[in-house]
């Protein structure tokens, strides 16, 4: 089973965000910053490394949310997200033109998400709402998928 986490981070109406070149079902599609889980690494300290190797930030990030595709199916994983919050009096922080796999980051305007300037994922236009809700759910979701998210990236 893969293990994989994804961030976000947050500085007023904006999230920083990344231009996927590879895998190739995500090619051009925006996405949050993340990366494999290594062997005895923990979620949330894979998460502060992915987004410090890709951003040069570190962040105060939560867990918030799990997608999982159960053992037994052709593309099973666990997919772990975070989200943190910068607070808005604060300088948007600069980030890289492109991370370390040469990928585009940029702080896209949380309205502009999903719009022909910044196709998504599909799951982010539920995620990136889930990660604004101020309720701070106290027991992150657990989602799992009966379709496979690669055949309808853009839903």
């Amino acid at each position: 089973m893969r293990h994989m986490v994804v961030g976000f981070l947050f500085h007023g109406r904006r999230v920083l965000l990344v231009q996927k070149t590879k895998p190739v079902w995500q090619e051009k599609l925006w996405n949050g910053v993340g990366g494999k889980v290594e062997p005895g690494e923990g979620a949330h300290v894979a998460m502060q490394r992915e987004f410090l190797e890709e951003t040069t930030l570190t962040a105060r990030f939560e867990h918030y949310a799990c997608e999982d595709r159960p053992e037994g199916d052709d593309y099973c994983y666990k997919i772990d997200f975070f989200r943190a919050t910068l607070p808005d009096h604060d300088d948007r922080p600069l980030v890289p033109q492109f991370n370390d796999a040469g990928e585009a980051l940029w702080w896209v305007p949380i309205s502009s998400v999903g719009g022909m300037q910044y196709p998504v994922v599909g799951n982010l236009r539920w995620l990136i709402p889930l990660a604004l809700d101020p309720r701070k759910l106290f027991a992150p979701p657990v989602v799992r998928y009966t379709d496979d998210i690669r055949e309808r990236p853009t839903w």
